[in-house]
């Protein structure tokens, strides 16, 4: 129940903000059957640990949106910020930051950080030496993986 509880929690605050995207979000849990007991669509939810992504496309089916759940006081200004590359942008992170993009259409990525960079063969490793150097976020969507599994589609 609690992860119906934040999933409705994620989809008002989005219908406040963005009511196009959070009734294409509905529509897409009822075409492919992913509405939980609360009647909100499931969506997917990736954690990430110091993130680095050239600017791409995702094979979504709705827009995504993200939330930075942590960002070390050693994360130097210019490092992990979200880079909508179509826009010629890149929008600062800040702790408790949600934003939202759409990854179907936008290309997007992140700058890159020092600890990405330092430790690119050694990472899992370095990570668990160095969990407070970097930024945690999560971001949530519907892989159109995710939602033809939901419905049974091939």
């Amino acid at each position: 129940m609690v992860i119906a509880v934040n999933e409705a929690t994620r989809f008002l605050m989005l219908r406040e903000f963005m009511p196009l995207w959070a009734q294409e979000i509905k529509m897409v849990g009822e075409n492919h059957d992913m509405l939980n007991d609360l009647g909100f669509t499931r969506m997917s939810s990736f954690a990430t640990f110091a993130y680095c992504a050239a600017p791409h496309i995702d094979k979504d089916l709705c827009p995504s949106m993200g939330h930075v759940l942590y960002r070390s006081s050693k994360v130097k200004q210019g490092e992990h910020d979200f880079v909508w590359a179509a826009h010629g942008f890149a929008i600062e992170m800040a702790e408790d930051m949600i934003w939202g993009w759409d990854a179907r259409s936008d290309p997007h990525g992140t700058t890159h950080g020092r600890f990405s960079l330092t430790h690119p063969r050694l990472f899992k490793s370095a990570f668990a030496k160095n969990k407070d150097s970097a930024q945690w976020t999560v971001a949530w969507t519907i892989p159109q993986a995710v939602g033809n599994a939901w419905s049974g589609v091939q």
